[in-house]
Order: structure tokens, then C-alpha cells, then sequence
């Protein structure tokens, strides 16, 4: 399977459950937005073969209520693999996967599998770059400092062809400098948009639109 841009919106706003149930401010946990999970699948597809998306196998590193990791299986990449510490998204991640095959009218097994993971003490199990590709929309590190990169770095080791990584535009050069300081070759593949919608008591605007870039590290 492998839609266009816009039919992977719509399919993705059609899931019952794009927002987590009840927040948890310590994971940093806001939804991804669907326009945005759609382009940032899309870009990941085109930077690879459509006759290998098939074959490739990808990690989505906290994969909250896997809109991302669905929005990656309808650009076209069969073998998808949502790790995320909260079990509580997980259950709503698992009830959007079956909605989806009902929308795709497929008898077909989940689009994509589910562990329930602390990927930073538990990165041992991940070690020896067992995916092909990481795509992740990391915790910025406002509540817990330099979350961001901790995942980055994660995502690096368990990878062995490519990590596609979204993190906060005015975060650029502290995030170049730490992908050359480990020895890896990255570049922004696309300047994006995230419309952060309030998720917190604490918000007080309806929604912040932030710049982000979607950085493209390279470990062949």
C-alpha cells in the first residue's frame, strides 16, 4: 500500500483515537498532528525505492497513539514496529490499528505491531541496529533536558540505514553539531510546520504553531 499524501490524511483523521487520553506532562506527550505525520511519512518514502518500502523494517520511537507509525505503513512500509513506555497510549494505538483495517478494507494482519518499552534503559534490546530505518517525533526536552537528543541517540544506535528525526527549528545548530561530535553524516530534509494544539492546564493559547525540522542521518 501506497497512498498519496492527502488520501493518507484523510484515512488518519478518520482514527478514533489522534490524542492521548490523558497527557502525561513528565513524557512530554502531545499529539502528532496528521497533516504532519503524512508529510513527514511522505518525505521518509521518497527518499527510499517504492520496490524496497516493502522490505524495509521500521522503528517508530515513542509511538504515543501511532498516528505516525500508520501515516509510515500508508506511504508504503509493510513492516512497522511502534515502541512507546505509556501502555495507556498503546491500548488507543491498538484500537486505531484495528480501525484502519477496517478503512482499508483489509483482512490483512495489524498494520503495525506494538511494544511497550522504556527505550532508555531498556536500549539493550535493541542494540545491534536490528531495523533498517528510525523515525521518531522525539520529546522536545522542555521538561526534561535534552530529551530530544537522548532519543536521537537511541534511534542512531538501533538503525542501520537511516533516522528521520523532528525537533524544534531554533534547536538546528545545537542538533548539528551533536550529530558531527558523534560522527554522523545529517542534513534538514525539510523545514515543516507543527501545529502544537493546547494540551495542558497550563496552555493558554488554543494552539502555537512551531517550526520544526525533520533531520535525515545517514549510518551507511
Amino acid at each position: 500500500m501506497s497512498l498519496s499524501l492527502r488520501e493518507i490524511e484523510t484515512l488518519l483523521s478518520q482514527l478514533p483515537w489522534r490524542q492521548f487520553q490523558t497527557p502525561r506532562l513528565q513524557l512530554e506527550q502531545y499529539t502528532t498532528p496528521v497533516h504532519l505525520a503524512a508529510r513527514i511519512a511522505h518525505h521518509v518514502a521518497l527518499s527510499v525505492p517504492a520496490k524496497e518500502r516493502g522490505s524495509q523494517l521500521v522503528v517508530d520511537l515513542g509511538t504515543g497513539t501511532g498516528v505516525l507509525a500508520f501515516a509510515l505503513h500508508l506511504a508504503g512500509f509493510d513492516h512497522i514496529v511502534g515502541v512507546d513506555i505509556d501502555s495507556d497510549a498503546l491500548q488507543l494505538a491498538k484500537v486505531n490499528a484495528e480501525k484502519l483495517q477496517e478503512l482499508c478494507s483489509t483482512s490483512a494482519e495489524r498494520p503495525v505491531d506494538f511494544a511497550l518499552m522504556d527505550i532508555q534503559t531498556s536500549s539493550l534490546a535493541l542494540t545491534g541496529a536490528p531495523f533498517d530505518i528510525a523515525v521518531l517525533n522525539p520529546p522536545f526536552g522542555t521538561r526534561r533536558h535534552a530529551a530530544d537528543v537522548a532519543f536521537l541517540e537511541v534511534a542512531c544506535r538501533v538503525s542501520r540505514r537511516l533516522v528521520y528525526s523532528l525537533h524544534k527549528s531554533t534547536t538546528r545548530g545545537y542538533i548539528s553539531k551533536k550529530l558531527e561530535r558523534l560522527g554522523y553524516a545529517a542534513r534538514v530534509y525539510a523545514q515543516l510546520r507543527f501545529d502544537l494544539a493546547a494540551t495542558y492546564a497550563f496552555h493558554t493559547r488554543r494552539s502555537v504553531d512551531l517550526e520544526v525540522d525533520l533531520w535525515q542521518v545517514e549510518l551507511k
